[in-house]
């Protein structure tokens, strides 16, 4: 199966050299691309460019995992780590969108 994918792959260079480039961006900036609901281009685009955008967006998906996690948990402090974890999602956010506004690839449609 993995050999059929590799061949399917090689045979379109242009998706393998994006699929390529998305694998060394890393899962943060998947999962930006995944939040927004437009802009997946100018996101990866911007990844490409700027080490910095790309550690943000690995904060700001670690954050929302650590998040999901605590709401899992049945921990005494769940509530508190919840509200902590949104806010620093919140602060990220916003520093995402300053940098692709600054970039000038927003504002983009948020899915809520």
């Amino acid at each position: 199966m993995m050999e059929k994918q590799r061949d399917l792959a090689a045979s379109f260079p242009e998706d393998q050299a994006s699929h390529k480039r998305i694998d060394q961006m890393g899962k943060g900036v998947e999962f930006v691309t995944s939040y927004f609901n437009t802009s997946a281009q100018a996101i990866e685009e911007l990844a490409a460019q700027c080490e910095a955008f790309r550690d943000l967006c690995d904060d700001f998906a670690l954050a929302n995992e650590e998040k999901e996690r605590w709401r899992r948990s049945t921990s005494s402090g769940r509530q508190q780590r919840i509200a902590e974890y949104q806010e620093l999602i919140d602060s990220i956010l916003i520093d995402i969108e300053r940098e692709l506004e600054r970039f000038g690839k927003g504002p983009f449609a948020k899915p809520y």
